[in-house]
């Protein structure tokens, strides 16, 4: 079965994916903060049991892993693709994941919270997105006793999660924002609005790739229908200033632009060695030259995500099945792209 990030593209070229997680707490265990290793396996056994325990689920769709028995790299990998997050991956305690076979489902047991729900899709979705992970949410709050206050709504771990419990967000494809140097002022109008704008791959000094996350802020004395729609609401509106950044550029600067786009097919199309960051950044032009037509794919839409998560330094040796020094990693990303990168007309 294809993983939900090789599925066919949405056709907003500036959004990548819809993703909503849910936060639920037991009421029977202390926070994860708190809990000690005797009621964190018990807590994993009684989610994993109830979740398994029924077949309204569809087992055959579902499976399970022991975040403590798991390799490294597979671990590393699954946080490289937000599948799980960083701090399960890293988490010292028992801990599980049931996760759908394409990745588009999944429940974390004793992350921040005891239970992180978590569904995604490709494209702008989040309405869809978000009736799956309350499908999930809905079956094992009939098999589970949540912490709920009638005042404050569900109880998490962090007072920020309090109330839905819901966070929300878009992974969005930002080259010309980045370009014109709009991310920084942007991002603290989004957040004194209550959103956050942030990086998926690299750190402060920028978005490898181009590729950030918008999100919600607020869960307490919001409904959830409202948090969708002023993401959604939101999303458009960064959407249309990465647009008009676009236009800008492309009527100002078409030839620098095109040589640019020509140049990081051509590198990744020949060279032989590339670090991640600079794999990434190449990839980001393509995905960009095939969005606005600059370069045209021969056979497919030219989708060039599933590629740049591919050529991330866990997932490429996970792939490979062995750990990879920086050289043989660098060789080996050149030929996984050589291998995954759409042809192009001439």
């Amino acid at each position: 079965m294809k993983k939900w990030y090789e599925t066919d593209r949405s056709d907003n070229h500036i959004l990548v994916a819809s993703r909503v997680r849910l936060a639920r707490n037991l009421v029977k265990y202390p926070f994860s903060i708190k809990i000690d290793d005797t009621q964190a396996e018990n807590l994993v056994k009684e989610v994993r049991g109830k979740f398994f325990g029924q077949q309204t689920l569809g087992n055959d769709y579902y499976g399970y892993f022991d975040m403590n028995h798991m390799d490294l790299q597979a671990k590393n990998s699954l946080a490289e693709r937000c599948t799980i997050t960083p701090l399960l991956r890293d988490k010292k305690q028992p801990a599980g994941l049931i996760t759908s076979q394409d990745e588009s489902e999944c429940v974390m047991i004793n992350e921040e919270d005891h239970l992180r729900i978590q569904t995604v899709s490709r494209g702008i979705s989040l309405e869809e997105v978000y009736k799956r992970a309350d499908s999930l949410d809905d079956v094992l709050s009939e098999r589970l006793e949540y912490a709920y206050n009638h005042k404050y709504g569900y109880i998490t771990s962090c007072p920020t999660s309090l109330g839905t419990g819901l966070r929300a967000g878009y992974i969005m494809h930002l080259p010309f924002l980045e370009r014109e140097k709009l991310i920084k002022p942007l991002s603290d109008e989004l957040n004194r609005l209550g959103f956050m704008l942030r990086n998926m791959y690299g750190d402060a000094t920028g978005a490898l790739g181009s590729i950030y996350m918008l999100s919600n802020q607020h869960t307490l004395g919001i409904s959830e229908e409202d948090i969708l729609s002023s993401l959604n609401n939101m999303m458009v509106q960064v959407t249309d200033h990465e647009r008009g950044s676009r236009e800008r550029q492309l009527k100002k600067n078409r030839s620098e632009i095109e040589d640019i786009v020509y140049r990081s097919y051509g590198i990744l199309k020949y060279g032989k060695m590339f670090g991640a960051g600079e794999a990434l950044n190449h990839l980001s032009n393509i995905r960009f030259g095939f969005d606005e037509g600059i370069l045209k794919p021969e056979d497919s839409a030219g989708d060039i995500y599933s590629v740049m998560l591919g050529v991330l330094p866990a997932t490429l040796m996970h792939s490979e099945g062995k750990n990879l020094g920086s050289r043989e990693r660098h060789a080996c990303r050149a030929r996984y792209i050589h291998s995954h990168l759409p042809s192009i007309q001439q």
